[in-house]
Formats: C-alpha cells, sequence, structure tokens
C-alpha cells in the first residue's frame, strides 16, 4: 500500500499521489497527510511577537532539530541548521487531543505517531534551504493548542521525524 506519511521528493508525483490518496479514500476512509496545498494553508506567520522555548531536540539526518512551543501562546515551530536543498519541517495533527488529568495538571503531554494516525493524522509546513551553504532556519509558526506537533529534516531526499508528538494543553 502507498505510505501517505512518506513526502514525495518530486511535485511531478504530486498530482499521482492525489490521485492515488483520493482513491485509498474512497476504499479505506483514511489519508493520513493533506496534500501539499493544504498543508500549506496550515503554515500562519505569527500576528504578534512571540516568546519561544525549546520542547524536544533531536537528532535527525546527522543534525540537531528543535521543536519549540509559544511560551506566550501554542504556536510551535522547528528550528535547525539545514544544509543546501534540505527541507525543514512541522507536522501538525489534523484533529486536536484530549488532555489526561495529569496532562491537565502539567498543560503538556506527548503522543506518538500511532495515535496522531488514529485520531485522523497530520498536516506539514514545511521550508527548503536554496542557499548554497548550510543555513539556521525556522518553519512558519503552526496554532498548536491541543494539536500534536513534531519536528522533520528532509536532507537528500530522505526525510527522518521525531517519533515524539508534542501536545501544549495550555489555555
Amino acid at each position: 500500500m502507498f505510505n501517505f506519511n512518506s513526502r514525495l521528493s518530486s511535485r511531478r508525483h504530486t498530482k499521482i499521489a492525489a490521485s492515488m490518496a483520493a482513491m485509498t479514500l474512497m476504499t479505506v476512509g483514511l489519508v493520513t497527510t493533506a496534500t501539499p496545498a493544504h498543508a500549506a494553508a496550515k503554515c500562519v506567520t505569527a500576528t504578534e511577537w512571540t516568546l519561544y522555548g525549546d520542547v524536544n531536540t533531536k537528532t535527525l539526518r546527522g543534525y540537531s532539530v528543535k521543536l519549540q512551543s509559544g511560551r506566550t501562546s501554542a504556536a510551535a515551530r522547528a528550528q535547525s541548521n539545514v544544509p543546501p536543498g534540505g527541507i525543514i519541517s512541522i507536522d501538525r495533527s489534523i484533529n486536536q487531543f484530549t488532555p489526561t488529568a495529569a496532562e491537565k495538571s502539567t498543560g503538556h503531554g506527548w503522543r506518538t505517531t500511532t495515535q496522531v494516525a488514529n485520531n485522523g493524522g497530520y498536516d506539514y509546513c514545511e521550508g527548503k534551504n536554496t542557499a548554497g551553504s548550510t543555513v539556521f532556519m525556522s518553519t512558519k509558526s503552526v496554532e498548536g493548542s491541543y494539536n500534536a506537533v513534531r519536528q522533520c529534516l528532509r536532507v537528500s531526499g530522505t526525510i527522518e521525524c521525531s517519533s515524539q508528538w508534542y501536545v501544549d494543553f495550555d489555555d
């Protein structure tokens, strides 16, 4: 079966993937990622200044990639040094999660990829390094309130993502 959680490295395959996704949706009723156009609509630019803090740092494709959450809002973003042609992205669950009693008291929680897939899947926001050298980059912010988020990095056409998904339950 086609793996919808992997992103295609070539845009020319996007129409093929969209057609396959539509056919799969009709037969199995579940698609775990959005189309690139739908995903891009989820990327937002902060309208106010936000102070971010690190919530998770993972080594992905040989680079330290940070997942950050807004301290005064539930905005989330990913940051890393990105090599030429590399793509940094943040995945966001399509549907929100309900906190456990313990998560209500701490204001955050963690989910697995299986839990996110079983809760409607995810979409993503990404940025590509078009410079001729490695540069420090951030994704655009995504709304993370009650949604699970994780960081990803694609280098030389191969993507790697954190297996941990962070959920901000602060109101």
